[in-house]
């Protein structure tokens, strides 16, 4: 069962580590076929490390077992995590052959796989330069510090944050979002909370999410800058692919040194604005199992639930009834009411006294018509 590093190579080469076919060299394994259920996202890179390492799932799982009981002492399970990633991943850097981006995409699956075993602050992760990978508290900035964002940035900014904010999804998820005929029937009745389905690519489950007022205005002014239309990515880059996630990273850094926000040792990135959005609906109130449908969270006591709620629901008890939570510009949408509550009643007023005046001026032609001696 032994896999030597110059077969990883190849696999990793021609990209067959992620197809199915890897799995099958692991055999009828029990434990695996347990983690390959509860852990879907996990077991290629599982099958893939156990043909590396020449032992079995269960094997190493029990190995993984004992650490968790004695963490501070020598567990083979460890050292192998901590030999996996310098055997195979440097050596990948030497060859001519080897994309840039292959290496890359394969290094994220094989330090999500370290840290999902061993989490980071025990069994360091190297990155490329070979520097310790510290994980940092993700930093989630408040409703002003949103709006801070926002001013400092442009239309492309303005979409992303807000949108982010107030969808909660992953930034894997949203890229892959296109605009739909649903969403554009949605705008054009003049809804302002617009409400979509999507693929949660976790745990492959079609689920709701939305965004609202001032999302929906950044939204119309990038559809109208990007020219999107039906079938063209929400986040449509220049030659109509998605944006890269990379570079909203560095977007929202640039902004965030522009509005001076403090992060105070935690970091803020893209992905704290979705844990941003889902505090801001935990302060609004809304039920803790809608947040979790909206952001792609696994429910374990309600699978299927999703089914049956509806969109209807998700409007009126998520973005509705959050607004004020989520909407760092909602004053000028009341001040709007406000002046159109009173051009409204400005024009019954008008209405009113036009039949007045007509009621006058018809009296006054009767009183003429008595004067001149007419009947």
């Amino acid at each position: 069962m032994e896999m030597k590093a110059e077969k990883i190579k190849e696999l990793v080469r021609t990209k067959r580590y992620l197809k199915e076919s890897i799995t099958k060299e692991i055999g009828e394994d029990k434990k695996f076929k347990e983690f390959e259920r509860k852990y879907p996202n996990y077991t290629k890179k599982f099958a893939l490390f156990c043909l590396w390492a020449g032992i079995t799932p269960t094997q190493f799982l029990n190995l993984h077992a004992e650490w968790i009981k004695n963490p501070h002492g020598k567990n083979k399970a460890a050292e192998l995590l901590e030999h996996y990633r310098d055997e195979i991943l440097y050596p990948l850097r030497d060859e001519d052959d080897m994309p840039a981006n292959t290496i890359t995409k394969f290094d994220n699956s094989v330090r999500a796989f370290i840290s999902f075993f061993f989490p980071q602050q025990r069994l360091p992760v190297k990155n490329m330069k070979g520097y310790d990978v510290v994980k940092t508290p993700t930093y989630k900035p408040s409703l002003d510090e949103i709006k801070r964002l926002c001013d400092v940035g442009e239309t492309l900014d303005r979409f992303f944050i807000l949108f982010l904010f107030q969808s909660c999804l992953r930034i894997g998820d949203a890229l892959k979002l296109r605009y739909t005929p649903d969403m554009d029937k949605q705008i054009k009745a003049g809804e302002k909370v617009i409400i979509f389905d999507y693929r949660s690519s976790k745990f492959d489950v079609q689920r709701y999410s939305g965004f609202s007022y001032d999302a929906l205005d950044s939204f119309l002014a990038w559809k109208q800058k990007k020219n999107i239309r039906v079938g063209d990515y929400l986040f449509k880059g220049q030659k109509g692919e998605p944006l890269n996630k990379i570079h909203l990273n560095r977007r929202l850094k640039a902004l965030q040194e522009r509005a001076g926000i403090e992060t105070y040792g935690e970091k803020l990135r893209i992905h704290s604005l979705r844990g941003a959005g889902l505090s801001a609906l935990d302060k609004a109130g809304v039920n803790i199992k809608l947040s979790e449908l909206i952001s792609g969270h696994t429910i374990k006591e309600q699978k299927g639930a999703y089914v049956r709620i509806g969109k209807e629901r998700i409007r009126e008890e998520v973005y509705e009834k959050a607004k004020e939570y989520l909407n760092p510009y909602l004053a000028r949408y009341e001040k709007s009411k406000t002046l159109e509550k009173e051009v409204e009643d400005l024009k019954k007023l008008m209405i009113k006294q036009q039949g007045i005046i007509e009621s006058l001026q018809r009296q006054l032609d009767e009183i003429k018509m008595k004067i001149n001696g007419g009947v």
